[in-house]
């Protein structure tokens, strides 16, 4: 797991390949913050799961830029920037992210999102 923040690119631990990836909502304590769902508490903390046919790397760069700065090329981070209630909730909180390549990126990220709909009754936060 890798964080993300508004100073540090992300290029060190991705690498420059298609595939799909995760965001993650960690407490200051390392552990990550429980979510209530529809049908159960998400215990990892899963906030987005997305993909790229492009390179994780630059999705992922995509992502910081729209949360912490001006861009507004990633349309989950908007929704993390422009949520008051969210980032408030979040103080003292921080993003990481787990990335996995693959050769179909637009399928795995279609049945992720669809086992964690079926598991609790709706897509992560910033993927609805």
């Amino acid at each position: 797991m890798f964080k993300i923040d508004s100073k540090n690119s992300i290029d060190a631990n991705t690498k420059l390949k298609k595939g799909i990836y995760k965001i993650y909502w960690i407490r200051n304590n390392g552990k990550p913050k429980h979510i209530s769902r529809i049908l159960g508490t998400d215990k990892e903390g899963l906030l987005y799961i997305g993909k790229t046919d492009g390179t994780v790397r630059n999705r992922l760069n995509q992502f910081r830029c729209t949360a912490f700065l001006k861009s507004t090329n990633h349309s989950g981070a908007l929704k993390y920037r422009t949520s008051n209630a969210l980032r408030e909730a979040m103080n003292n909180s921080e993003l990481f992210f787990v990335a996995e390549y693959c050769i179909n990126p637009s399928e795995k990220e279609k049945i992720l999102i669809k086992e964690y709909r079926d598991l609790y009754g709706e897509v992560p936060p910033l993927n609805g």
